[in-house]
C-alpha cells in the first residue's frame, strides 16, 4: 500500500514511532529544502513537523513517542534538534557539530551521536540535562549510514577494524566497557539490524561479486 503522496518530490528516511500509529520522514520541497512530516501509519493526511528554511532530515522518535529528533543544517552546519511529535517549538540539543545517526540512550537521560568524517568516527553522548557532551566509543564504522543500534542491552555498533575483520561489540552503558559480538569480514559492506530484544543481529552478505549471464530453457 502506497502511503504517502507527497508533499515533496521526495519522500525518505521513514521511521516508526514507538506505538506504531505514526510514520515521520523527510520530505524534499520544490525549493530543493528538505523538512521532517510525519503521517498515521493506515494512511491519511500528512502534516509537517519543521518549517525552517534550512535542510531538515532523518527524523528518530524518543523512547516515549514525545519527541522526534532529527538533523538540521538552519546554524550553518549539522546539528541535531528536536521537537515535539505533535508539532510546536524546535530546540537546538548539539551544538558543536553532528551528523545523522542518532539515538536516544536507553534509560532516555542522553543523546547519542556520530560524529562522522569519511564514514568513520566516534559515538557521543550529550546529556538532556545540559551537561558536557561525552565520548562513549572512540571509532566506529557506518552500517551504511547508521553506525550504532541502541537497545535496552546496550549499544551495538561496529568498531574499527583489524586484522581483516570489522568488530561488532556491544557497550554495556552501566559499566562503559564492551564486549566482542562478531566478527564480519573487513571488505564485506555490511548492512546490520538488531532485534528489539537484543538477541539477534541480521545482516546482509555478499555471496558473488561477479555478474553471470543465465539462460532460462522452456519459459512461458
Amino acid at each position: 500500500m502506497q502511503l504517502t503522496h507527497g508533499p515533496g518530490k521526495w519522500q525518505s528516511a521513514p521511521a516508526w514511532s514507538p506505538d506504531g500509529r505514526q510514520i515521520a520522514f523527510d520530505t524534499q520541497g520544490a525549493d530543493s529544502h528538505w523538512d521532517v512530516w510525519a503521517i498515521d501509519s493506515d494512511g491519511g493526511l500528512a502534516h509537517p513537523l519543521t518549517r525552517d528554511s534550512g535542510d531538515e532530515t532523518v527524523p528518530v522518535w524518543s523512547n516515549d513517542g514525545r519527541w522526534v529528533y532529527f538533523t538540521s543544517t538552519r546554524t550553518g552546519r549539522a546539528e541535531i534538534w528536536r521537537v515535539p511529535a505533535g508539532g510546536g517549538a524546535e530546540e537546538q540539543l548539539t551544538h558543536t557539530g553532528a551528523g545523522i545517526a542518532k539515538a536516544e540512550s536507553a534509560d532516555g537521560r542522553s543523546l547519542l551521536f556520530w560524529r562522522e568524517k569519511d564514514q568513520v568516527g566516534p559515538i557521543v553522548a550529550q546529556p538532556f540535562d545540559g551537561g558536557p557532551e561525552r565520548i562513549v566509543v572512540d571509532c566506529t564504522i557506518a552500517w551504511t549510514n547508521l553506525p550504532f543500534r541502541v537497545r535496552p542491552s546496550g549499544v551495538y555498533y561496529r568498531s574499527c577494524g583489524s586484522d581483516g575483520h570489522f568488530p561488532i561489540r556491544l557497550l554495556d552503558p552501566s559499566s562503559g566497557r564492551s564486549r566482542l559480538i562478531g566478527l564480519l569480514p573487513e571488505d564485506d559492506n555490511s548492512r546490520l539490524a538488531v532485534s528489539p530484544d537484543g538477541k539477534t543481529i541480521l545482516y546482509t552478505k555478499q555471496t558473488s561479486r561477479s555478474p553471470d549471464v543465465m539462460m532460462i530453457e522452456n519459459f512461458e
